[in-house]
């Protein structure tokens, strides 16, 4: 029942108009907090592969607990406030989380009331802002569900403990196809409204940009921003195409490429020494490996290190030479990550005897059953 929860709430809320430019007032008033001495204003870029810090556009002194900020925009914008305290400074590192606030600027007043947690203020004032705050709630709630899952899970897979990540994945497969139905329901709801962007940016399989948005949403600066970025992140190759053929460095120092192993099923795992998730999985791998391993499947790890040192010492310390390790030692400007559009680690492809991508991107259980349907596993 919890998940129609959440959608009938989305259906009950109004929908925003487009919110025009103008002048800007934020009243802020903080209780127990008598260091605080400044208040900063960061836009946030609402890309849809995380948030990009831009620079500070506004910043307030922090008087007897009171602060006012005062400014003209030409659209609403994603903003994070950064509270200063007595002794730190702007630009001294990340700030503690418990001193940022996530909000839109808009145009006329809008007031904060914070306590000695800056992050959990409350802001009023603001018909955006209160759908903001349904998404960050809703967003909460299934995070809260997600999180356990997740720590168990990973758990499992470090100590490479098949049936209990089983157990944690078909959970996990049960919850995030409700999540990204809420998020979508979100966006459908509110299709004219600025939040809608961030909710989209949370859907795995976001659409068409066209029919997600209204078209003044998809026309505003941050629905063009997103739609550019989606663009950007586009898969290089979609499942059923063949995949391009390259030729990378073996640590042996041989020349390997992926046509020589035409007519077998072969995964290529992209990763490297200092990736800690990628290093994660080694134990699970190592175990899937000897699971599948025979004539028909062949395992190609290109590592996107760039230093030969770094690269043979993590395939030393992970015991992973029984598979095939490749590398330019060129790092993630290599031209096979880039041919793949691959833009962060871990990452892999399953291409099939006929040179075709099965599937990108699956790890765990989920790549053991897939391969499973594919070939025979022993799994004594």
């Amino acid at each position: 029942m919890r998940k129609y929860k959440w959608l009938a709430i989305l259906c009950l809320t109004g929908h925003i108009a487009n919110a025009q430019a103008g002048h800007y007032e934020i009243k802020g008033t903080l209780t127990s907090m008598d260091n605080a001495t400044k208040i900063y204003v960061t836009p946030l870029s609402m890309t849809g592969r995380g948030f990009v810090y831009k620079e500070i556009i506004d910043s307030a002194a922090v008087v007897d607990g009171h602060f006012q900020l005062t400014g003209t925009i030409d659209y609403p914008k994603y903003v994070q406030l950064t509270l200063v305290t007595a002794g730190a400074a702007a630009e001294s590192g990340a700030p503690d989380r418990r001193n940022i606030l996530r909000m839109f600027l808009t145009p006329g007043e809008t007031k904060i009331l914070g306590d000695s947690i800056f992050s959990r203020s409350q802001v009023a004032g603001s018909a955006l802002n209160e759908e903001y705050k349904m998404l960050i709630t809703m967003s909460g709630h299934y995070d809260s569900i997600l999180r356990p899952l997740h720590e168990h899970y990973y758990k499992a897979l470090y100590q490479a403990d098949i049936p209990v990540m089983k157990l944690y994945n078909d959970s996990l497969n049960i919850i995030k196809p409700q999540r990204m139905q809420a998020f979508a329901g979100f966006v459908s709801a509110h299709n004219n409204s600025p939040a809608a962007i961030l909710a989209a940016s949370m859907l795995t399989e976001p659409g068409n940009i066209d029919t997600l948005f209204s078209p003044a949403l998809a026309n505003s600066p941050d629905g063009l921003a997103y739609s550019k970025n989606q663009e950007t992140h586009r898969p290089n190759i979609k499942t059923g195409e063949k995949v391009p053929d390259f030729t990378l460095t073996g640590a042996d120092g041989k020349k390997v490429s992926l046509s020589g192993y035409a007519g077998k099923y072969v995964l290529i795992d992209f990763w490297a020494s200092w990736c800690g998730p990628c290093r994660n999985e080694m134990t699970f791998m190592k175990k899937l490996y000897a699971m599948i391993k025979g004539s028909s499947f062949q395992l190609l790890a290109v590592s996107v290190d760039t230093k030969k040192e770094d690269w043979m010492k993590a395939i030393s310390e992970e015991q992973i030479s029984s598979w095939t390790n490749i590398s330019d030692l060129k790092g993630m400007k290599g031209t096979v990550p880039a041919l793949y559009g691959v833009q962060s680690i871990p990452h892999n492809f399953l291409v099939g005897p006929d040179g075709r991508l099965l599937a990108e991107n699956v790890h765990g259980t989920t790549l053991l059953d897939l391969l499973a349907k594919y070939l025979p596993v022993n799994d004594k």
